[in-house]
């Protein structure tokens, strides 16, 4: 992990030098450009006390190409300075990520969690110090979108191979994943203007397929020109053009709600359609190896390519910006009737590759994912790919631990678990680790099975469907107990069965909301339900007399614990699974260090 840091301070040192160099850069070219107007100014207003109007046209010529290019230079300048800016962010958040510390992390995924989702919540997939917290490095919605759903849900051993491949591959390609994480920053993440932009396309068009405007859009122009060259001849009278300017406002008018509404609509998004085109151009400029990359990028390479369609659009998003200029409205765009004519290129792009475009943004999601995935592969070298095999059901690992805990902190169990239909109980005294244990279970499965390596030396497993019940509340909106929650818990769980016996369970004290007695017979009425299917999993209980099941059903109910013990008067906890049942409990002895003198 040392090397890993080091290659991060290096890029980190490298990118805000190159930050540095760019932002004089840009003071430079801001100074020239500001001289470069002032002199042309002066200019004009010199051969224009001069008289020379000639001399002034000449200014204007010489000046204003020049003055476009130094503005291009310097709108570059600023993009290179912001890829390097966004570069040095990154690196800073991996060294920091290395260390533990989550505070530059910007979006934790909290807007994902769902307290109904079969295990995401007890498992802290999402939200503060969470497992997508520690993993994500997309930016644009769909990146995040793609990568939360990869964890919530389980995928086919041979995609999840497919996605090993691609990540692997990825993760050696460290430059690369960076630059497509600082150009992916650039775009807007809020989900209701997208929403609405994507709304926008989905609307009919107004002037596309009615030969009229593409009739007007040349004739008016025409005849309105002509007749300011013949007023200014002194041919016609100035009511003439006058009138024929009226006209073309009035055609301008009438559609005026519907082109400034797809105006707002479109050109609100430049920065995050010109983040995409740029994803799409890296894309396609990387040869792969991996299946998975291949595929996706090549479905970017039609002729022409993604990006150069999207450059398309992002041209007509820039002249259409142009309108928001009250001189341009009332000039260019009165005699030319430029909104229409541009609004006919935008709704012919949108007719042509509305479909496209969705398929294109799901693909930079899924190089996101996947990058996300590499990332966090190349900062955990000492962390595996798993082997997927598609018989269920298969969980078996060595030196198995909880990715989110520090290794220093970490304790690693092996765990072996090879056929359906088994129970695990796990009985153990409280804090030594029964429900940690699950999590780390719970926790490795799901990244498992979204294609990303997991914290063990070896593992491999089977996909399958998750259901956890460790975390219930009681709900005072809806409300219930937490007692009655748990029960709705537990028929999640057995409506879950009905759909698909291959579901891999972690249950953490069940029914702790009621008394001892109606506890017992219901766990063990549970156990004896789910001993019926071919579900696999685990349960903790302080119980001991339920370990007496495995005495009834040795082939399906196995007895594992957590234990702990006394040293010079403290308590100590190992943390590591044992075979048997727990014949050392805490409570006494944590309740007698608190104070509370037991009889």
């Amino acid at each position: 992990m040392e090397d890993q840091r080091q290659v991060f301070h290096q890029f980190e040192n490298k990118y805000k030098s190159l930050q540095g160099k760019y932002h004089r850069q840009y003071l430079t070219t801001a100074t020239i450009r500001a001289v470069w107007f002032i002199l042309a100014l002066v200019g004009c207003i010199y051969w224009a006390n001069a008289r020379m109007s000639s001399y002034i046209w000449l200014t204007l010529v010489i000046a204003i190409p020049i003055f476009l290019v130094l503005v291009k230079q310097h709108r570059k300048i600023q993009f290179r300075k912001k890829i390097a800016e966004n570069l040095s962010i990154i690196n800073a958040q991996e060294i920091a990520l290395l260390e533990g510390n989550l505070s530059s992390v910007t979006d934790n995924g909290e807007s994902y969690k769902k307290k109904t989702h079969p295990f995401s919540y007890d498992l802290d997939l999402f939200g503060k110090g969470s497992l997508f917290a520690f993993i994500n490095r997309s930016h644009t919605l769909s990146g995040k979108d793609t990568l939360a759903e990869w964890l919530q849900t389980y995928a086919t051993s041979e995609e999840v191979v497919d996605r090993q491949e691609a990540v692997t591959e990825l993760s050696e390609l460290v430059e690369w994943r960076q630059q497509l994480q600082a150009k992916s920053m650039l775009a807007d993440t809020d989900r209701d203007k997208l929403e609405k932009l994507s709304n926008w396309f989905d609307q009919p068009s107004q002037f596309l397929g009615k030969p009229l405007y593409k009739t007007l859009i040349i004739v008016l122009p025409i005849i309105l020109i002509s007749a300011i060259v013949l007023w200014a001849l002194s041919i016609v009278p100035s009511a003439v053009p006058f009138g024929f300017f009226l006209l073309n406002l009035g055609v301008l008018g009438k559609h005026s709600n519907y082109i400034t509404n797809a105006v707002e609509e479109t050109t609100k998004q430049l920065s995050t359609i010109q983040s995409y085109r740029l994803l799409l151009s890296q894309v396609e400029d990387q040869p792969f190896q991996a299946k998975k990359l291949h595929s996706m990028r090549q479905l970017l390479l039609d002729e022409p390519p993604a990006s150069q369609q999207v450059l398309q659009l992002e041209k007509i998003l820039n002249s259409l910006e142009a309108r928001l200029n009250i001189l341009f409205s009332f000039t260019v765009n009165a005699v030319l009737l430029f909104d229409i004519n541009y609004m006919i290129k935008l709704e012919k792009w949108k007719e042509v590759h509305r479909h496209k475009l969705q398929n294109w943004l799901h693909i930079i999601g899924e190089f996101e994912a996947l990058s996300s995935l590499a990332a966090y592969k190349y900062a955990h070298p000492d962390f595996c790919m798993p082997d997927v095999t598609p018989t269920y059901f298969r969980f078996e690992a060595k030196e198995l631990g909880h990715p989110l805990i520090g290794s220093s902190n970490r304790v690693c169990n092996d765990f072996s678990m090879d056929m359906s239909g088994q129970l695990m109980l796990v009985t153990g005294s409280n804090m030594a680790g029964k429900s940690t244990f699950q999590r780390t279970l719970g926790v490795n499965a799901v990244l498992a099975m979204a294609g990303a390596p997991v914290c063990a030396k070896e593992m491999k497993i089977s996909p399958c469907r998750l259901f956890t019940s460790m975390r219930i509340e009681d709900s005072l909106e809806e409300n219930i107990s937490s007692f009655y929650a748990e029960l709705k818990r537990i028929q999640q769980l057995f409506e879950l069965l009905k759909e698909d016996e291959q579901v891999f369970f972690l249950l953490d004290e069940l029914l702790r909301g009621t008394n001892s007695q109606d506890r017992h017979k219901g766990v063990k009425a549970i156990i004896k339900q789910l001993g019926q299917t071919k579900a696999s999993g685990l349960i903790s209980t302080h119980d001991l007399e339920l370990a007496s099941l495995a005495d009834d059903a040795p082939e399906k109910i196995t007895n594992f614990s957590f234990g702990s013990r006394i040293e010079n008067g403290k308590l100590i906890f190992d943390y590591k699974l044992k075979k048997g049942v727990c014949s050392s409990f805490s409570a006494s002895a944590l309740m007698e260090q608190m104070g509370i003198h037991l009889e």
